[in-house]
């Protein structure tokens, strides 16, 4: 089974960029892996779409959802928003 491109990135990223690129800790490499891992079945347990036909379109949230209306009740009464 070939690797989708999305799968070749994260792969160089948690590989690469994280430890050497960044410097970061084994116990922080290893959250973004465990992370990822569970992304990676969730979309295939939930949306069943397997690991090779991951990309990054398919990954997009399509609702109209974005990170930028997650504003917490702290940030919202300090009047930061």
């Amino acid at each position: 089974m070939a690797k989708s491109k999305f799968i070749e990135l994260l792969d160089s990223f948690i590989s690469v960029y994280i430890p050497i690129s960044r410097g970061l800790s084994n116990n922080t490499v290893n959250s973004y892996k465990t992370t990822f891992t569970l992304f990676i079945i969730f979309l295939y347990e939930k949306k069943g779409m397997p690991a090779d036909k991951i990309t990054f379109e398919k990954t997009r949230c399509r609702h109209g959802f974005q990170l930028s209306t997650m504003v917490g009740i702290r940030t919202q009464m300090l009047g930061f928003y």
